[in-house]
């Protein structure tokens, strides 16, 4: 019975020409409730001849080129998960879905001037960068050339610390602050190191978001990167189930299987509001990384540089409320944030939120929602 039992489990083949871990999860995540065999070691990620697939019952392809034509005549059911058009059944990303929402994080927090930094003009980049760009024009934006820096730059010929210097000094060029949707993580990360090595804070100066949420590289940037989460874990499931379906004599779809992107994951990079002034930008970074740790107004005017008076007439000039009032509002939206998502205490809230107590919490509440923080929770 064992032996039968063996013999019906699906054997799937998962070759990458690129690894990416989420694809693979999302796969990993099917074929166990499928109970598929799943081959994706390391020496079959690269299909580089018919035998890799003799005994195999389907194929997932990550392709960065196109897949080989051997594939498609074998009649072994097979998925493709990417931009390209492989003349596969194709699971792919909704890109203008993807542009729009990088567009709408960085309108949400008042910019004014964008850029769109690629590298690659196929199909798939095309969209994201389209849809980008059509959100903020219609947002009444303004949006600089940036796009085929990358590939003007490669004609130049300059690497490394060469690179971020010549970027950098294109960065400086444009007006701030700025805004800057890359098209992968990986770029995004390039722009944040030029504008770093230029000289230009990130986020105060140049906020800069990139695409995949890559758990492995954006929290580790120089400063930690946001990033649309365009669900790469999920496509890896979609395919997998489209694979599932076409293994079982199913008909391929007519068209490509979009996912749609999860959300935005923010980090440091875009966490700030579009100030022309970079000390008020400074010191509302300063009071959004400590408002859990009980600082007052007097710690961010000695945190500035500047005078008691000066700072506190720039905060009213540019975001219309005081330096004591921002701190409040910024703990009143932590308290906010646990009292929706947690199951702890007032007073614990009050505490971790940077409030002296729970009566200066509800007072704090009263006076700006017009709500205690009981009734927030019960709505």
């Amino acid at each position: 019975m064992e032996k039968i039992l063996k013999t019906q489990r699906k054997r799937v083949l998962f070759s990458a020409e690129w690894y990416s871990p989420a694809f693979q999860l999302g796969i990993a995540r099917y074929a166990k409730e499928a109970g598929w065999i799943l081959d994706a070691d390391e020496h079959s990620r690269r299909l580089r001849s018919a035998r890799q697939t003799r005994h195999c019952d389907g194929l997932i392809l990550l392709p960065e080129c196109h897949a080989p034509s051997w594939v498609k005549r074998s009649g072994i059911p097979a998925v493709s998960i990417g931009h390209r058009d492989e003349g596969l059944p194709r699971v792919g990303f909704d890109n203008h879905a993807i542009g729009r929402m990088a567009a709408a994080h960085f309108i949400e927090r008042g910019f004014k001037d964008f850029a769109f930094y690629r590298d690659k003009f196929g199909p798939g980049e095309n969209e994201r960068a389209e849809g980008f760009k059509n959100a903020i024009l219609a947002a009444g934006g303004r949006l600089h050339h940036l796009g085929a820096l990358r590939s003007e730059a490669k004609a130049q010929r300059p690497r490394g610390k060469a690179f971020d210097s010549w970027l950098g000094r294109q960065l400086l060029k444009l007006p701030k602050p700025l805004a800057i949707s890359a098209e992968f993580d990986d770029l995004a990360i390039e722009a944040l190191d030029a504008c770093l090595a230029a000289g230009l804070r990130v986020p105060e100066q140049v906020a800069i978001l990139g695409v995949d949420n890559d758990e492995m590289r954006c929290p580790f940037a120089a400063v930690p990167l946001s990033s649309v989460d365009s669900d790469l874990s999920g496509a890896g499931y979609a395919a997998a189930k489209l694979l599932d379906s076409l293994m079982a004599g199913g008909q391929a779809p007519h068209s490509p299987v979009l996912i749609k992107p999860k959300g935005i994951a923010v980090r440091q990079s875009t966490d700030m509001l579009a100030i022309g002034r970079i000390e008020v930008a400074s010191a509302l970074r300063f009071i959004w990384r400590r408002r859990d740790e009980g600082i007052r107004a007097k710690d961010v005017v000695e945190r500035s540089g500047m005078s008691r008076q000066r700072l506190h007439q720039l905060f009213l000039e540019h975001l219309g409320r005081s330096v004591s009032a921002e701190i409040s509002r910024r703990r009143i939206e932590a308290a906010s944030e646990m009292l929706k998502d947690s199951k702890l205490k007032v007073h614990e809230i009050a505490k971790r939120a940077g409030f002296s107590g729970a009566t200066h919490l509800c007072r704090s509440f009263k006076k700006e929602c017009g709500v205690t923080p009981g009734s927030l929770r019960r709505k």
